[in-house]
């Protein structure tokens, strides 16, 4: 598991430095952070329609994997964008469901697993509002 988290910062790390590379004439107009924003959003999109899907099918060992992926996305995200004015609550609220989700389903509990994926989501949504009326 050690290894997988490694691999997981080179990963994110790599990703990251990707998103640094020069801006096109369509992206000129975006602020500067924007970019890693996008790889933030796309990487959270992947893991939580895995989280879906895995709820769909009661494959609850998937979901406990993309939730782990997305906790320690997540603890990268946290660290660099952390700045924001009201970011770090709606962060923890997002640390406390996607921990539920990962203890609900290594417990087996779909209905548990599903309400604190809904509670992700409240938490993504209200993030993201934050996140535009700051900018």
């Amino acid at each position: 598991m050690r290894a997988l988290h490694v691999v997981m910062l080179l990963l994110i790390g790599s990703a990251v430095a990707i998103a640094d590379e020069p801006k096109t004439k369509k992206e000129d107009s975006k602020k500067e952070d924007d970019k890693p924003v996008s790889f933030w959003m796309e990487k959270k999109l992947e893991y939580t329609q895995g989280i879906l899907r895995g709820l769909a099918t009661g494959e609850l060992d998937d979901v406990a994997e993309k939730g782990e992926q997305m906790r320690l996305l997540s603890k990268v995200e946290g660290w660099v964008r952390n700045r924001r004015p009201g970011y770090r609550a709606q962060f923890q609220a997002f640390e406390l469901a996607n921990g539920e989700i990962v203890r609900n389903a290594k417990s087996d509990n779909l209905e548990g697993a599903t309400i604190a994926f809904q509670q992700l989501t409240i938490t993504c949504v209200s993030c993201h509002k934050i996140l535009r009326d700051t900018n």
